[in-house]
């Protein structure tokens, strides 16, 4: 472990900020829980598949990372750089080029799958192959703009600021609702869960609020995981008055 370089210290700053891009990363992840969980056959398998399954993809992340920074000299963060600068044969650019593709292919099935889905859900007349092509249009303009690499850390961050608060709600939702909820209310149009045409307009509000939040605050107080906190504590004193305990099928009787 890296302790120590000439010229770089650790400190409390440093940390923060890698630290809320890693955290702001795995909110973004927060849309694919569902295909994490489809699977599992008990509740202790899914916390304990999805938690060591994340933390040891990070740590084998940050030590390779690592790594590779110190063998380069720490010139460079970038480990593909530093390894084609050492071996710039054609075999080890070949098979960086052959981790590149399948790291990129793997990942963004998942994430056009889940995009696309998402988006469906929200806009139903585009239908599933329109909404993902949406989707993918979209994503590729992004990966266009090297900002988002130069800049990844503040990138992440506000990312993760966005995110942060749909992560609330849906700890809320896991922990407090989920016990209560009524399955075949989820597909019936002006059910219990129809909200306001379909949307929870309060939740859908806490978002662009983290991110405006966010600015706010320094990177040393870990934004992400405070503003994860803060939405999460709201929305559950918002779903403590409007439930009062009662179930989904209970609440549509309510209000109509």
């Amino acid at each position: 472990m890296v302790l120590e370089w000439p010229g770089y210290h650790w400190h409390w700053p440093l940390i923060a900020t890698w630290l809320n891009t890693i955290v702001s990363t795995c909110f973004t992840c927060v849309t694919d829980a569902s295909d994490f969980s489809r699977y599992t056959r008990s509740e202790k398998s899914l916390w304990v598949g999805t938690l060591s399954g994340s933390l040891v993809g990070i740590i084998i992340g940050a030590l390779f990372g690592a790594y590779a920074v110190v063998a380069g000299g720490a010139v460079s963060i970038n480990p593909f750089e530093t390894i084609t600068r050492l071996q710039p044969g054609g075999l080890v650019i070949l098979l960086i080029m052959l981790v590149i593709f399948l790291d990129n292919w793997t990942i963004n099935v998942i994430n056009l799958y889940t995009g696309g889905l998402s988006l469906c859900n929200s806009v139903e007349w585009l239908g599933r192959f329109w909404a993902t092509v949406i989707v993918v249009l979209a994503a590729s303009v992004l990966a266009c703009f090297p900002f988002l690499i130069n800049q990844y850390s503040e990138v992440m961050g506000s990312i993760g600021a966005l995110f942060a608060p749909i992560s609330g709600v849906m700890l809320v939702w896991y922990y407090y609702e989920f016990s209560r909820l009524d399955l075949a209310a989820l597909y019936q149009k002006n059910g219990a869960y129809w909200y306001c045409k379909g949307f929870n307009v309060f939740a859908c509000l806490l978002a662009p609020v983290g991110l405006l939040f966010s600015f706010c605050l320094p990177v040393t107080v870990l934004p992400a995981l405070l503003i994860m906190f803060l939405t999460s504590l709201i929305y559950w004193f918002y779903a403590r008055r409007e439930l009062h305990g009662y179930s989904g099928e209970q609440r549509y009787l309510n209000r109509n």
